[in-house]
């Protein structure tokens, strides 16, 4: 559903972490590499490549997407995690 603070699947007090700024290590240290049936890679994957979309200045979302309209979904419910670029958009 996005990242959080810890493992939701082994603490069921995980927190849905709904904005990050700056992936820093303490963002990495939240990130796990478990995968699921559905992804590959894990968290740690998806906050690498939302560090690599933001250096170009786009911003990244990752939310559950193996849901029906999960776009829909994601704007009623406010899930998610968005990553907000501070780079200015590069053109090439």
């Amino acid at each position: 559903k996005g990242l959080f603070n810890k493992n939701p699947k082994l603490h069921q007090d995980a927190k849905l972490i709904e904005s990050v700024t700056k992936i820093d290590s303490q963002i990495y240290k939240m990130a796990s590499s478990q995968t699921n049936f559905y992804g590959s890679g894990g968290m740690l994957t998806k906050v690498q490549a939302a560090e690599i979309a933001g250096s170009y200045g786009c911003n990244t979302l990752i939310f559950q997407g193996n849901i029906d309209y999960p776009l829909k979904s994601l704007k009623r419910n406010d899930v998610g995690s968005l990553f907000v670029s501070s780079e200015k958009k590069k053109r090439e």
